[in-house]
């Protein structure tokens, strides 16, 4: 007895058998069952509707249990190594845990105050050698000169006020 015609017979009772494969389909689906696992197959000239196992329900089991176990050991060793490597290189500090904080890369907004001798003046002469160029430029090369940010921002608007008219006055004029 073949596999296909054990499914059909169920041990000894006979399953109902269709005239043609459209009609075990609407069959099929008028009981509610789901065709992905129902397999229609014909067997002695008519068709029979039976459902597919693909799995024996124990073997199933034992393949899961078996994967479970086998990703819990994964989980395990990659647990462990990691610490070793940590006990390595780098060795337990627990005040270092609760002091530190990452370095933050300076803004040029943080500098509050000038360093240097004279700011106003500088500005001036860094916006005037820098001309044409961007604004954030041009403030951020003052900053890296020393000066407080808010200064060379006031003093940078300043000095573009006065620098925009004697240029619109030049245009004019020419």
């Amino acid at each position: 007895m073949n596999h296909k015609l054990k499914q059909a017979t169920k041990g000894k009772q006979i399953m109902k058998t269709y005239a043609t494969k459209s009609n075990a389909n609407r069959a099929a689906k008028n009981q509610g069952l789901d065709l992905n696992t129902t397999c229609i197959f014909e067997q002695d000239g008519l068709w029979v509707i039976g459902q597919v196992d693909l799995f024996d329900e124990a073997e199933y089991d034992a393949e899961y249990e078996a994967l479970q176990a086998r990703q819990k050991e994964m989980a395990e060793a990659a647990i462990a190594s990691s610490q070793a490597w940590l006990e390595k290189y780098i060795p337990y500090n627990p005040q270092m845990l609760l002091t530190y904080t990452p370095a933050k890369a300076p803004r040029i907004e943080d500098v509050k105050e000038s360093e240097v001798k004279n700011p106003v003046k500088l500005v001036w002469e860094i916006a005037d050698r820098m001309w044409g160029e961007r604004r954030t430029d041009i403030i951020k090369a003052c900053v890296e000169a020393g000066i407080a940010y808010n200064t060379a921002r006031t003093q940078y608007q300043a000095f573009y006020s006065i620098k925009s008219k004697e240029n619109k006055k030049a245009d004019k004029t020419a």
